[in-house]
């Protein structure tokens, strides 16, 4: 009972030779001949058994072949189905058979006769080559730029063609009308391949959607490398006549690299068509809408039922449509929602950005399309940018700042512009949508699209050609893999400047040299940043021109752990890094990771630089002791702290004087014995009781730590606390009366030996505590 399986061509058939003939004419043949078998029933019917199980292996093999066969995307043949189909009916009739007596067995038997021979067990699943695509029933105002699109792609001197313009202006739209009109029949058209490129630009997924289009699919497939995928594309297409359509490009492609031939005279029915936002790859802009067409459109989106509700309506909504200035997203998307809303006060609120009171709250609305796509925007980051750039006044208190902030923040969610997100709801997010029309209103309504330069999370690999660099004020390129940035662009304009998480190695001495009114600057997460030899992985230094930004006040240069000297100020070691940075005179907000505890020690003899750091910091592989104790309250902002690795730390005393202090992680730390020594807290002047923000704690893999604190401490907003691997911490800081405020406070643990170990305050600690506590799965 042998079988082999080939497979032929990337997206062929599957071949299983199988001598399976002989033992279904064996099994076919005892219901054929019926005299023989009658006289030697009972011998028959022990050869009949043997030859079933042989047949039902065999089935099961070519079930399992088959099965292959069809994971790799291919189709079970007919002729598969109905030899299948047989088997089944010859088990049916064998089961008949032993359940019988001779007399019924031989009024039973028939003539059966089953031969099979299969080469093929499956072949490609036939792909749809032209397809439809669905579009929206209500389409205003395209027939003329269809018209000349089509005009354009039936010149025999065009093979390619781009089409471009701003967010939400109908690209998308007019290229599924393209496709479409290519599914007439009268068009000679093989193949239509629509791919959504998108703004991570990845050959190897166009190649993905590129193959699947046409049949190249399976597992072999998949295993091929990128340039030979690129061969078989191109060797299938090159004999046929297609159309590739690409939508959403945000930088150039190299068809070359996907596999697509470059369409030629001699073929005419070969074309790509594009749609991106930058023109210099397309050759078709495509328009916002007359004021005709955008008023026809919007009445189609809100209906004659309600623009007739109510006198006023009608007026009102063709003010709506006019602010939409054409832009056919916004006539979409507002008309849809206006469409159920009957009274004059809830069109009165139909476009929100409109009645947003005063010009502060507008540009803190702008300011957010500044962050990628999709993006969860963190509530106290983002009131930070906006005391950066102005908007937020700070004179009167940094508090006072941050709850004009979200006040702020809370107008913009009740006019539905901006969604909380997060547990705890201290993320917002803005909609694509929203998003796409704040842009458009931060460029003057597309007139000006230099002003503010957004190419946020688009893997863009260098800075993007900018036409006129003064007249930029706001650019973002956060979230991309720029590793080098060169040149001295002229910016006299340009406050904010987001290089966050852009993969950055190297900036040029010179590029910040004329940016005399920045204020904003983040450089954060980019850990290879460095001016010096490429084996150095982390940040050394800043570039020289640092000393040319006399207006920065926020400084952002959080996960660059390895941060020495400020180059161009005064050339110093990290050892005076915290004097270089007071040079900054108008600083007012610094987050940095810190390696050094030598480098706590200098923070806190900077009151200045004390005032400046907030939200955050994060200590790690700290290899110097720390052994201070301050008599003065200095991190007053400080909210989060995350030590990880610290082996030259014994004690975190120094928390004494952060009184906002909500999240502390201490991690991988083996000589820390105490958080708090009570010994330093005594010689200190100040009466302090630690902790009293304090919601989190996590204690993990801490082999020395004996004590927390060594006394029961209020605790009034602590939710949470995790220990894991503290086998000498025997007791927590608690009483009854601890955690009374919050309500909530949650003992979390890995080792049940652990917690069965600890001693508490006493009887009514535990018993008011143990029920609380949780063992947790890290």
């Amino acid at each position: 009972h042998d079988g082999w399986l080939t497979e032929h061509g990337t997206g062929g058939c599957v071949s299983i030779q199988i001598s399976c003939d002989q033992v279904l004419n064996h099994v076919g043949s005892c219901f054929c001949g019926k005299g023989n078998y009658i006289q030697n029933l009972g011998k028959n019917l022990v050869a009949l058994e043997e030859s079933m199980e042989d047949l039902m292996a065999m089935r099961e093999d070519l079930l399992q072949k088959v099965q292959i066969a069809e994971d790799g995307g291919l189709l079970r043949l007919h002729q598969i189905k109905v030899w299948l189909t047989r088997v089944v009916t010859i088990e049916n009739q064998f089961k008949d058979l032993k359940n019988v007596g001779s007399v019924e067995l031989q009024r039973r038997l028939k003539i059966s006769n089953v031969e099979v021979f299969f080469e093929v067990v499956a072949q490609p699943i036939k792909p749809v080559l032209v397809e439809e695509r669905p579009i929206q029933p209500t389409i205003v105002g395209h027939e003329a730029m269809l018209k000349k699109a089509w005009r354009y792609l039936m010149d025999d001197e065009v093979r390619i063609m781009g089409l471009y313009g701003m967010g939400g202006v109908g690209k998308t739209t007019l290229l599924t009308q393209i496709n479409n009109r290519f599914c007439d029949s009268n068009y000679e058209v093989d193949i239509i391949i629509w791919v959504v490129v998108s703004s991570d630009l990845q050959i190897c997924k166009i190649q993905e959607e590129v193959g699947d289009k046409i049949g190249f699919k399976g597992v072999e497939w998949n295993r091929k490398r990128q340039n030979q995928k690129a061969v078989d594309i191109l060797n299938f297409l090159k004999r046929k006549r297609f159309v590739l359509l690409l939508d959403d490009i945000w930088r150039k492609v190299e068809l070359f690299e996907i596999g697509i031939p470059n369409p030629t005279r001699e073929n005419k029915k070969q074309s790509s068509i594009y749609h991106s936002v930058y023109r210099r790859m397309c050759e078709m802009e495509v328009q916002c809408l007359t004021t005709n067409d955008a008023w026809d459109l919007f009445q189609k989106k809100v209906g004659q039922t309600t623009l007739a509700s109510h006198p006023d309506i009608l007026k009102i909504a063709i003010k709506v449509a006019e602010k939409c200035c054409g832009l056919p997203l916004a006539l979409n998307v507002i008309g849809e929602t206006m469409a159920c809303k009957r009274t004059t006060q809830e069109w009165n609120h139909a476009y929100s950005y409109d009645n947003l009171h005063g010009e502060q709250v507008k540009s803190c609305f702008l300011y957010c399309s500044l962050l990628p796509e999709d993006c969860q925007i963190y509530k106290e980051g983002l009131i930070e940018y906006w005391i950066g750039e102005g908007f937020i006044d700070e004179k009167e208190g940094r508090e006072r700042a941050l709850n004009q902030g979200y006040e702020i923040i809370g107008t913009l969610v009740r006019a539905c512009l901006l969604l909380e997100e997060g547990s705890n709801k201290s993320f917002v997010k803005m909609h694509d949508v929203i998003r796409e029309m704040t842009l458009w209103i931060t460029s003057d309504l597309g007139k000006n699209k230099e002003i503010c330069i957004v190419q946020a999370g688009i893997s863009l690999c260098e800075v993007p050609k900018v036409k006129e660099w003064r007249t930029v004020e706001r650019m973002s390129l956060m979230n991309n893999e720029i590793e080098d940035i060169s040149g001295s662009p002229d910016c006299p304009e340009l406050r904010t400047l987001f290089f966050q998480k852009s993969g950055l190695s190297n900036i040029s001495s010179d590029f910040f040299r004329f940016m005399p009114r920045l204020v904003v600057l983040d450089l954060s997460r980019n850990p290879r940043l460095c001016n010096l030899p490429e084996q150095i992985s982390e940040l050394e230094r800043l570039p020289i021109g640092l000393y040319e930004l006399t207006t920065i006040i926020r400084l952002n240069l959080e996960w660059m752990r390895r941060l020495e000297s400020i180059s161009g100020i005064s050339n110093l070691s990290n050892i005076n890094l915290m004097k270089e940075l007071e040079l900054l005179e108008h600083l007012e907000v610094l987050t940095v990771d810190i390696r050094s505890s030598l480098v706590v020690e200098q923070l806190i003899n900077s009151p200045r630089l004390m005032r400046c750091i907030q939200m955050e910091i994060e200590i790690d592989w700290t290899t110097s002791s720390w052994n201070r104790s301050s008599t003065t309250p200095c991190f007053s902002n400080l909210g989060k702290v995350i030590m990880k690795y610290c082996d030259g730390l014994k004690d975190l005393t120094w928390l004494l004087f952060a009184p906002n202090l909500t999240y502390l992680v201490v991690d991988n730390s083996e000589q820390v014995e105490d958080i708090i020594t009570e010994e330093k807290f005594l010689s200190s002047s100040i009466i302090i009781i630690p902790f009293m923000k304090l919601e989190y704690l996590h204690l993990s893999h801490l082999p020395k730590l004996m004590s927390i604190y060594r006394r029961p401490l209020p605790f009034p907003c602590l939710r949470e606390i995790q220990v894991n691997n503290c086998p000498k911490l025997r007791k927590i800081p608690l009483d009854s009366n601890s955690g009374v405020a919050s309500k909530e406070l949650v003992i979390k643990f890995v080792e049940k030996e652990w917690m069965e170990r600890i001693e508490w305050e006493d009887e009514a600690t535990k018993q008011h505590f143990l029920p609380m506590s949780q063992e947790a799965n890290w």
